[in-house]
């Protein structure tokens, strides 16, 4: 039995988190930072979008390959935003 809550899926109690969310870890903050909370989570919706859109998303004439490879550096510097604005937030000098 499965039940959706908050873009994870619980199965028998285990939670199976999105593409978007396992990408930005959105269950790792030590910190306790809501703002870190917030831009995972946002980065996390994101990738999910650009991860679906990907696959909605094909070539007729061939450059399936490209494609693919700008999808991924699409998912790739999302995610690099998503780091460096967590390490901006939780930033000490």
């Amino acid at each position: 039995m499965s039940k959706i809550t908050d873009n994870t899926t619980e199965t028998l109690g285990t939670p199976t988190w999105s593409f978007g969310e396992k990408l930005a870890g959105t269950t790792f903050n030590p910190s306790n930072d809501s703002d870190v909370d917030r831009v995972k989570q946002s980065a996390a919706n994101f990738m999910n979008e650009i991860d679906n859109a990907n696959r909605n998303t094909k070539v007729s004439l061939g450059g399936q390959d490209t494609l693919n490879s700008i999808w991924e550096a699409a998912k790739m510097r999302a995610l690099e935003a998503q780091m460096l604005a967590v390490k901006a937030i939780t930033w000490k000098y």
